[in-house]
């Protein structure tokens, strides 16, 4: 049995370790690629996007270049005051896009919509086409100097769109003449970014799509959005770096293509297996020894037995050729010296509370014997008969005080040395001084510590005088379910809130007592003879007196 324990305990333990490292192993390696992932992503995209973002304001600049030149703006104005013959402004035309890598194609017509020039074929200008122009031209009327208006136009759908800068033109009185619109084209740009191998879209502050590269990267035909830096279009996965340009009012998709990867899943089951190798050796590696050992087991652990439920005497006696006999041995040494450790303190034990209580008991209050005596001197001179009452009560309380025959006393036997001590009170104090004593029959046989309750009345007479000119003391005791009560209780106003809690470290034993002995003494006595409920309690109402609880379990008398 205990070899088979052994055994399994190892491989739990074996299993444990393995997964664990197998967990560790494969949150590395997927932390690891993911963030190399991550990492040679952020870094295309970053790179890409510059290049997408430098690209567009190359071109842009160069269109905005060309629609407000001062010599270009005298050309479109005598074109459409029809002063000057189109071929100049054409071959301006090509000038512009032999220099520039998006080629853009021209449209300028006069405030009619009347078509004065432009690159378009017949069956190229749509109607779509000038009214979408036409349409345009009414944002851009009114524009700076500089400005130029910007617009997208879509030609078909899964097409690609060109982008629309536009300038009115306007004669030196400031009257419109005219707007000169070039569109830079969408297919350029596809062709440049799918050169460049630099997925992205280009879009207006609406959002609405300016630019891309192929059409597989949009959401939808006209428009894109994302915040996010992973995003799913239709099938496929990219990671994704966003930019707005304040100054062309657009914002930059880089996007780099961030497919599915079947390595992670590969590599964990490739660990899976290693793992599963690696349990099956150490299970085989367990049961060799688990059964090389086993014998050594059970009898180390029958003898162990023996010790625990039979005869805590018995030494492990077998003889193994092995480290289990070296334990065996140890173990026998140990269970000796422990044998002789708990012998020794029991001694003590038993000697320092012979001791200690010896001490606690022998704690009479010395001023109540100078007292007494005084009292006894004022006496002698007017009541001889009442003295000679004194010194008999005195002899009485001192010869039972000094008394070490008796440990523990019936209730009955302490309450006549209690009524000797109450007497010399009242003869002390006299009106000032009042005890009532409610016992029930049941509890006079009851067996309590000697001196109990006498250093509890004492407590209350030194301090309740403190506080009140009038004492009451009241002292009860009854039986329940054989633990004796007894309650000693004055009207001494109690105490403040701060010495209570230190009067129940006194109690507790947490703290020495510096003052209060009477009711520290009690509790050690209690303590020290008595187990079980036995102990003492208080009740303190502040302004009003204190109750002493205390409880003495009969069965468990020491």
């Amino acid at each position: 049995m205990a070899g088979s324990k052994f055994k399994e305990r190892l491989l739990r333990s074996s299993l444990l370790k393995i997964i664990r490292l197998l967990v560790i192993v494969s949150i590395v390696f997927a932390v690891g690629f993911l963030g190399v992932t991550m990492a040679k992503n952020e870094f295309k995209a970053d790179h890409n996007l510059d290049m997408m973002r430098d690209f567009f304001q190359s071109n842009y600049d160069n269109a905005k270049e060309f629609l407000t030149n001062d010599a270009q703006q005298e050309i479109f104005r005598e074109i459409l005051e029809d002063e000057t013959s189109q071929i100049v402004l054409e071959g301006k035309l090509n000038q512009y896009n032999n220099k520039n890598d998006l080629t853009a194609k021209a449209i300028l017509f006069d405030v009619h919509g009347e078509v004065k020039y432009s690159t378009y074929s017949e069956h190229e200008l749509s109607r779509a086409l000038l009214s979408h122009s036409i349409l345009v031209s009414n944002n851009a009327r009114g524009l700076k100097t500089e400005d130029v208006y910007t617009s997208t136009y879509f030609k078909q759908a899964r097409g690609f769109s060109d982008y629309i800068m536009m300038k009115e033109i306007a004669d030196e009185q400031g009257q419109t003449l005219g707007f000169m619109t070039l569109y830079l084209s969408g297919e350029d740009w596809s062709y440049y970014m799918s050169f460049y191998n630099c997925d992205g879209v280009i879009t207006d502050s609406n959002d609405i799509v300016i630019f891309f590269n192929e059409p597989k990267v949009l959401q939808n035909d006209y428009y894109f959005y994302t915040n996010d830096k992973s995003v799913k279009i239709r099938d496929d996965r990219y990671w994704v770096i966003k930019k707005y340009s304040q100054k062309y009012d657009v914002n930059f998709y880089s996007m780099v293509f961030n497919p599915t990867s079947y390595e992670i899943p590969f590599a964990l089951m490739m660990v899976a297996i290693i793992g599963i190798l690696w349990y099956r050796a150490i299970k085989d590696m367990a049961n060799t020894m688990a059964d090389k050992n086993s014998k050594s087991i059970s009898l180390l652990a029958s003898e162990i037995d023996i010790i625990k439920d039979e005869n805590p005497e018995h030494r492990i006696a077998i003889s193994t050729q092995d480290e289990f006999e070296a334990v065996a041995n140890q173990i026998n040494t140990l269970l000796d010296r422990v044998q002789e450790l708990h012998n020794e303190n029991t001694q003590l034990l038993e000697l320092n509370n012979m001791v200690e209580m010896k001490q606690l008991t022998a704690q009479f209050n010395p001023h109540f014997l100078y007292n007494t005596l005084e009292i006894l001197r004022n006496l002698w001179a007017v009541d001889k008969e009442r003295a000679d009452r004194l010194i008999y009560q005195l002899t009485q309380v001192l010869r039972y005080s000094i008394n070490n025959a008796k440990r523990d006393v019936q209730l009955a036997e302490d309450m006549i040395y209690i009524n000797h001590y109450l007497e010399i009170q009242k003869l002390r104090y006299g009106d000032r001084f009042e005890c009532s004593i409610d016992i029930e029959d049941n509890c006079y046989t009851c067996v309590i510590p000697k001196l109990l309750l006498q250093p509890m009345i004492e407590n209350s007479i030194k301090y309740g005088y403190l506080k009140v000119k009038k004492l009451k003391i009241q002292i009860r005791a009854y039986m329940n379910d054989n633990v004796l009560y007894i309650m000693i209780k004055d009207n001494g106003h109690g105490m403040e809130h701060d010495r209570e809690l230190e009067m129940q470290e006194y109690i507790k034993g947490t703290q020495e007592a510096e003052e209060s002995f009477g009711l520290y003494n009690v509790a050690r006595r209690l303590e020290l003879q008595y187990a079980g409920v036995s102990g003492i309690e208080l009740v303190n109402e502040q302004g009003i007196g204190l109750e002493v609880w205390i409880k003495i379990e009969q069965s468990k008398l020491g």
